[in-house]
Parts: C-alpha cells; structure tokens; sequence
C-alpha cells in the first residue's frame, strides 16, 4: 500500500510507527523535489527542474502563495532553455499569486518576468515590472542597477544614471553599477568620475581583466599614455587573449612614439578578433587607429 493511501481515506487504520515511517518518506521525496525544483546550487540540469517544479506543481506540495516560487523555478528553467513563451507563462502565473505574498517579497515574483521582457525586447513592460520590484524592496540596489540597464537600452541615460547612483549609494561595492556608471560618465566627458569608478571597481575585484582595460581607455583619454599602457598590461596578463586591451596598448604605445610595439599590438588585436580591424585605417605609410567603444 502506497503512503497516500495509507494516509488517505481508506478504511484500515494505519500503526502509528506506519504513519511515522510514511510521512518521513513523504518529506523526504518533497525535499528532494522541492530542492530540485529551487536548483539552490545552480547545478541541476533545466529540464529537471522543469520536470521537479511540474512534479510539485502537479501534487500539491506547496499551497498558496508559495506555489508561485514553483512557477518561477520552472519559468528559470524554460528561460535557459530558450522557450520563452512557457517562460513567461509561468512568470505570469507566479504574479497572478503576487498580492498573497507579503509586500516585501512580491519583487522576487516581478524580476524574473522582467527579465523576461527585456530579453524579448519588450522595453516598457520590463520597465514597469523594475518598478512593481522596487517598490516592494526599494532597498535593493540590483533592482535599481538591471532598471538603469534598461534605461540604457532606450536611450534615457539621466534615468539611468539616477538609478546607478542609488544602487550605488545602497551598496558601494556594486561592481556592476560602478562599471555601467563609470562608462556613462566617461560618454559624457567626466573623465575624472570614470577613473575614480574604476578604480574603486579595481580595488573590489582585482582579478578582473575588463576593468583594467577600461580604465586604460579612460587613461588614454586622458592622454595619460604611461598609465593606459601599464592597465592593459594588466589586462593583457590577466587575459591573454583580450583583444580590445592589446588595441588600446596598441594606441597607447602609437602616442608614446614606440611604433614598433604599436604595430606588434594592432596584429595580436586583430588576429584576436578580425572586427577591430574596422578601426584602423592605413594612409600612405600612416597607421590611424581609432578607438574601439567600451
């Protein structure tokens, strides 16, 4: 006799040590499926997760409002997959949940299918999801940050750059918004704001290649060609293959006179990615290298 029977509606009746055993097997299978179903570690496959998520949706695990995490562990997972549409399915059917949850836990339900919207371009939909987020956990700088992305893509870079100043301001280690504001501010001529955002972004993560080469972009704006050399060095080592820190050395050594260094760069450059070669234009004996966006 199966445990949901046993514990069901039949008519003998179960020793208690039955009814123990039964139900520490039942927790047990619903921990497995839920612990599936979440992919806390971020190492199940997405088609188990799809299939614990639909496991539990189908057998009643979790009531209530809980069951919309469920549908935005499988919306995760069809994500991943590519399927979009069953993606946004399931984000829709978690919201539909929202206002069972408590306020401050509704933007775990509105980011996912931001998300969404924004992968599939719908701009003003992931705009409005950003803003059902904030509001309920108007203390979460990434929720500001992957809103100023947004604003980014259409263009309205003062409300972008509001939104990486409070994400900022709510955590000043925010690597991300540090490099998203950084470009901005060198976009608009404020050289010094840049290199002060990537140095403290150098500062947090050392390690990372892109920042030492956009800071030596920043540098070679500031025509200080000594330093920009010295950053995509560091770039260079910590990537071997960084194809835009060796064009930046390459200018940064053109600006210096080293010619020589200049030219060995731009070939590892373009050899690299054949794309920088659009960059580079040859007059007469003159090599003219512009500089490649961030």
């Amino acid at each position: 006799m199966s445990c949901e029977r046993m514990l069901g509606a039949g008519t003998a009746v179960p020793a208690p040590w039955q009814v123990e055993q039964c139900e520490s097997k039942m927790d047990r299978e619903k921990s497995i499926v839920l612990g599936a179903c979440y992919d806390l570690s971020g190492k199940t496959a997405p088609r188990r997760v799809v299939q614990a998520c639909t496991e539990a949706l189908d057998r009643n695990i979790l009531e209530g409002p809980q069951r919309s995490f469920l549908f935005v562990g499988r919306g995760d997972a069809y994500f991943a997959l590519g399927n979009r549409q069953r993606a946004l399915d399931d984000y829709n059917a978690a919201i539909k949940l929202a206002n069972l949850l408590p306020a401050n836990e509704r933007f775990l339900l509105f980011t996912p299918r931001a998300d969404e919207y924004f992968a599939l371009g719908y701009k003003r939909r992931a705009l409005d999801d950003y803003d059902a987020a904030i509001k309920s956990a108007p203390r979460n700088a990434a929720l500001y940050y992957n809103r100023g992305v947004v604003f980014i893509a259409q263009a309205n870079y003062d409300a972008a750059l509001q939104d990486f100043d409070t994400a900022l301001k709510l955590d000043s280690k925010f690597v991300p918004a540090l490099r998203q504001r950084a470009r901005m501010y060198m976009s608009r001529g404020n050289l010094a704001g840049a290199l002060a955002d990537y140095s403290q972004a150098i500062r947090l993560q050392p390690k990372a290649a892109g920042l030492w080469s956009d800071r030596g972009h920043v540098d070679l704006g500031r025509h200080e060609y000594g330093n920009a050399i010295e950053d995509e060095s560091r770039a260079i080592q910590l990537d071997p293959k960084l194809a835009s820190a060796y064009c930046l050395r390459s200018v940064a050594f053109g600006n210096s006179g080293d010619r020589a260094r200049a030219v060995a760069d731009l070939r590892t450059a373009v050899g690299l990615d054949p794309s920088l070669a659009t960059y580079v234009t040859i007059k007469g004996k003159t090599v003219v290298l512009e500089l490649p966006p961030l």
